[in-house]
């Protein structure tokens, strides 16, 4: 056999090798952990508030002081346990407004009271609240940079503010509606990358997912980008997919990226439910999806998620995740949290595994 003959086969196996090694190469995520109880709650006396809910993390930089924790969600409404779900919205004291819980070693959190208000309505763009937040750190100008809802019963657009230090209230700076020309716009979670990487990512919305870029993380294309994660009809998420916290790195490049999203019927018809999945965004090309949840990440279960006594319910049958921390620096391990029955907030631990 020629040389020549002996260095195709050598290429052909090669290639092959590649091939099947990248078809057969997949990711798995483990609940690892999967607590009964919540983490913050008006029934179990952890805050003040009725509703505290759609946690985002705040990672500890030298900007706040080393301080790490939840920015949340908090809203007051007359409702009480064993009450109909109450849906609950309304402008000036029914208004949702934004505090931080700082997490303590043991992983509980400070209580939750007036006192750890951080944010809210401004004027008459988010009269009925700011709602909904993803933060996230830009270590290059030291700002923490979130993205929420401004909602005012009738307009609702996803907004920008920015700050050194999140967990206090003086040190907030709006920008206003990210695309004043997309009503309905929310739910915007930032990958941020260096010059040398390419652009930021900014992943948005709740009826699909779109995917914008740009060079500055305060500034984005006026069309809002592409649809980048649609719903799937013959899956658990056929309603709607919405974005989850801002994607997280794993430690071989790539990314993990969480999104909520809903069956068709919820929340009306038995067995519905809204739930995450999740995507694992391309390290070098986060544009490209390497795969995609078949099942749910977590599916409501406890009476604090499904909106049943003793707890309180404002949505029923909902888990949403919004926040997420590295939990481990030796393995792809996190510490998910979310909103349960959009009434609590409560916490899983997950592994992501990388099959050969």
């Amino acid at each position: 056999m020629t040389a020549g003959i002996h260095f195709l086969i050598f290429c052909i196996v090669v290639v092959l090798s590649n091939v099947v090694g990248s078809v057969s190469a997949t990711y798995q995520i483990n609940v690892v952990a999967r607590p009964s109880t919540t983490v913050i709650s008006n029934v179990d006396n952890t805050t003040s508030f009725t509703l505290v809910f759609n946690p985002s993390w705040v990672e500890g930089t030298p900007s706040n002081g080393f301080k790490s924790g939840l920015l949340m969600r908090t809203q007051n409404c007359s409702i009480s346990p064993g009450d109909e779900c109450a849906f609950c919205g309304g402008s000036a004291a029914d208004a949702s407004i934004l505090t931080y819980g700082e997490r303590n070693e043991d992983g509980s959190f400070n209580f939750v009271s007036d006192s750890a208000v951080v944010f809210g309505p401004y004027d008459d763009t988010d009269s009925w609240g700011t709602e909904d937040p993803r933060i996230k750190f830009n270590p290059v100008d030291g700002l923490y940079y979130m993205f929420y809802t401004a909602y005012n019963g009738k307009d609702i657009f996803l907004s920008l503010a920015t700050t050194p230090n999140p967990t206090v209230s003086d040190k907030w700076t709006r920008h206003g509606a990210v695309f004043p020309d997309i009503q309905n716009s929310k739910s915007g979670a930032l990958l941020l990358r260096s010059k040398e990487q390419g652009p930021h990512f900014l992943f948005w919305g709740d009826s699909s997912i779109k995917m914008a870029t740009s060079y500055d993380p305060a500034h984005w294309p006026a069309d809002g980008g592409s649809v980048f994660i649609e719903t799937r009809a013959d899956h658990f998420d056929s309603k709607l997919v919405e974005s989850g916290p801002p994607p997280l790195q794993l430690l071989n490049g790539d990314y993990v990226f969480f999104y909520n999203s809903a069956t068709v019927g919820w929340p009306d018809e038995p067995g519905s439910a809204y739930h995450p999945g999740w995507v694992i965004l391309d390290g070098k090309d986060p544009s490209v999806i390497k795969q995609r949840s078949e099942e749910p990440l977590l599916t409501p279960t406890y009476a604090w998620e499904l909106g049943t006594l003793p707890y309180t319910c404002n949505v029923p049958n909902v888990i949403f995740l919004e926040a997420a921390r590295r939990a481990d620096a030796k393995t792809d391990t996190f510490e998910v949290y979310f909103g349960g029955a959009d009434a609590v907030i409560g916490s899983a631990i997950v592994e992501v595994v990388l099959n050969a």
